[in-house]
């Protein structure tokens, strides 16, 4: 799993600044994030949280999700690396005071899992490159600041397909989540004039 890998290959994490540090969150910190689209269950059983990049992704996600159970938070831009960071970079950086937030948990040396408003974290992104080094960077933000949240399995990656093909004279759908499978995928429904469109998962 991805905290394997991380241990594996021995991950550098700047401890010189968190050494007595406290956390920038407190019991006076604001309330929930300003872009966050909540969910209306007040139980913690089978909620979601998607993080997702950017407001349009967020409205896209938003208009598909069952609103009882799934909220949807948007993060902006490509987030701070939280390895290599200090506590207090980490702490006033935006994407994560937002997620630190939304969560309800605290974090580092004063998370407290019993205290999480989700069932499960959804990372959404895009499939290009971009999205995939977003992903990462709030993964590994997970692994150093909320470790017992990854190590509960509560963190999902969702693998979005890449490509939606579309054949103009049937009704026929290929989700592609390659280049690799696109390839095979035309191979297979080949046809001169085929319709081929992006497809993201802004357009879910």
């Amino acid at each position: 799993g991805f905290i394997e890998c991380c241990e594996q290959n021995d991950l550098y994490i700047d401890d010189s600044c968190i050494q007595g540090a406290s956390s920038i969150m407190s019991d006076d910190s604001p309330g929930l994030p300003a872009k966050l689209r909540d969910c209306g269950s007040f139980r913690v059983e089978s909620t979601e949280l998607f993080i997702v990049d950017g407001d349009s992704a967020s409205a896209a996600v938003a208009a598909a999700r069952n609103r009882s159970l799934q909220a949807v938070l948007p993060i902006q831009g490509k987030p701070l690396n939280p390895l290599r960071a200090s506590h207090s970079q980490v702490g006033k950086y935006p994407c994560y005071e937002d997620i630190i937030s939304a969560m309800g948990t605290g974090w580092d040396v004063e998370f407290d899992l019993s205290k999480t408003r989700y069932e499960r974290v959804v990372l959404l992104f895009d499939s290009n490159a971009d999205g995939i080094h977003c992903s990462m960077l709030v993964l590994m933000f997970f692994y150093r600041w909320m470790r017992p949240l990854l190590e509960a399995g509560r963190v999902q990656l969702v693998r979005a397909p890449q490509r939606l093909e579309t054949m103009e004279r049937a009704i026929l759908r290929r989700y592609c989540l390659n280049s690799t499978t696109r390839k095979s995928e035309i191979m297979q429904v080949a046809d001169a004039e085929a319709a081929i469109a992006v497809f993201s998962p802004k357009h879910l």
